[in-house]
């Protein structure tokens, strides 16, 4: 296997997955911030509305953390790679 060109995919995924972790991300926050202010006794939305916002947080949270792993795994690859491809080039 070429690693050059896994070190090009693992960028190119790491590349689209930062954009999925960053609307995930800001969904996450958002809605937990509205839960943080429910609890000071502060909402300024409806209960109807917090029930929606903690079960797509629980939700979304499931997606994040996919996401955000398989990140990790694409940046772990493009930093491990260029290692390796050093070390074949040293023998």
């Amino acid at each position: 296997m070429n690693l050059q060109l896994v070190f090009l995919w693992s960028k190119k995924i790491h590349r689209w997955l930062l954009w999925f972790v960053t609307l995930l991300g800001s969904w996450m926050m958002l809605s937990g911030y509205l839960m943080h202010k429910e609890l000071e006794g502060e909402s300024p939305v409806s209960v109807e509305i917090m029930l929606f916002l903690r079960t797509w947080h629980n939700e979304v949270s499931s997606y994040f953390i996919i996401v955000f792993t398989l990140m990790m795994l694409t940046g772990l690859s493009m930093w491990g790679v260029p290692k390796l491809i050093q070390r074949q080039n040293n023998k």
